[in-house]
């Protein structure tokens, strides 16, 4: 056993090392403190003192402090993201619950407008009508005139230049269109 340890020398390096090599050697320590094994040599293993174990005792317990306290940073720092969330969730809700009342308003609004811009539409044509009444029943009535055959007969002064084969052509129609628009625009200054 040349390559043996002194266990002192374990503890004075165990501050300089880091977790996994401080866990390591307390297991190894705690392997060889916990098993009883037969011994084979002369030499007996070394012990280790009540100051030692208290050290590491106490060394062990700062590791669980220290993983304890890593851990609760962790959560802190979890709620603290959830609570993030939870209130970005709660502003889009409320933007949404905002822009849904905005845009029922402004229905609300359009909704009248448009009754009344249809309601001014029929009342616009109403006015018109009402107004231009005295026109429309004068196109009517120089429409139904027109059209009667003995007013036809009336107008066929001139046969040849007017009539094709017995019936009337488009040079008859033209005349009486004219005729027409002379009668109309006569009686609207008139009126």
């Amino acid at each position: 056993m040349s390559n043996s340890t002194d266990i002192q020398s374990l503890m004075n390096d165990m501050n300089s090392l880091d977790e996994k090599e401080n866990s390591m050697v307390d297991s190894i320590i705690n392997d060889l403190n916990s098993t009883k094994q037969p011994q084979q040599s002369q030499q007996k293993m070394p012990q280790i003192t009540d100051e030692e174990r208290e050290m590491l005792i106490r060394q062990q317990k700062q590791e669980m402090m220290q993983k304890q306290k890593m851990q609760q940073q962790q959560m802190m720092i979890a709620q603290q993201k959830m609570a993030q969330q939870q209130m970005a969730a709660q502003q889009q809700m409320a933007a949404q619950q905002m822009a849904a009342q905005q845009q029922m308003a402004a229905q609300q609004i359009e909704n009248p407008q448009n009754e009344l811009e249809s309601d001014d539409l029929l009342s616009k044509i109403k006015n018109k009508v009402m107004t231009n009444y005295k026109e429309i029943i004068l196109v009517f009535i120089l429409s139904i005139i027109f059209n009667i055959p003995q007013f036809e007969k009336v107008l066929l002064f001139n046969e040849k230049i007017f009539m094709n084969d017995g019936s009337v052509n488009i040079v008859f129609t033209l005349f009486k269109a004219i005729l027409v628009t002379l009668i109309y625009f006569g009686v609207r200054l008139v009126l």
